[in-house]
């Protein structure tokens, strides 16, 4: 695997326990770019590398970069699932979906929770489903986020130990 020190360092500023919200880290990050701590086209080269990868150890980059407090609670796709959800839109900006796609996949949440009646449904089953369709079939596990899961009456049932992922999801009744 290779070393990717430019991720590594952006990780390193996302650790769980450092108390921050997104917007502080995303601020630092944008500090280090500006001061020229980290070069945003060699960590936009290592991300997509990193991702492209099969045998990157996303594992062993939480633990190296303290990203996690306890990376073994998870999978290594759910770490790059959650690397994305940081990184994806400060890298890849013009690939941020627009608002009347943010809302067609609102509504095809919610249908698919209707459809469940009460159950609560796993996000990445609900991932699964959601690909079935034309318009999500790139749609990627932390762009569920995008849907306002408070502003639209969804419940949200954390997995235990792994509070950093989606968990269930159910229309809050």
């Amino acid at each position: 695997m290779k070393n990717y020190p430019h991720l590594k360092a952006v990780l390193s500023l996302f650790r769980e326990d450092s108390g921050l919200d997104n917007e502080q880290v995303s601020h630092f990050l944008r500090q280090a770019v500006d001061k020229g701590n980290i070069d945003k086209s060699i960590l936009k080269e290592e991300f997509k590398e990193a991702l492209q990868d099969v045998t990157t150890d996303w594992k062993l980059i939480a633990e190296e970069t303290k990203l996690l407090l306890d990376p073994s609670n998870y999978s290594s796709s759910e770490i790059a699932d959650y690397v994305k959800e940081w990184l994806w839109e400060y890298v890849y900006p013009e690939m941020r979906p627009d608002t009347p796609f943010i809302l067609e996949l609102r509504d095809a949440v919610l249908e698919l929770l209707e459809q469940n009646g009460n159950d609560w449904v796993d996000a990445y089953e609900m991932l699964q489903t959601l690909r079935l369709r034309p318009k999500f079939k790139e749609l990627e596990y932390f762009q569920l986020w995008y849907v306002d899961f408070r502003a639209n009456d969804i419940a949200r049932k954390e997995i235990p130990d792994k509070d950093r992922l989606i968990g269930y999801i159910r229309i809050e009744r």
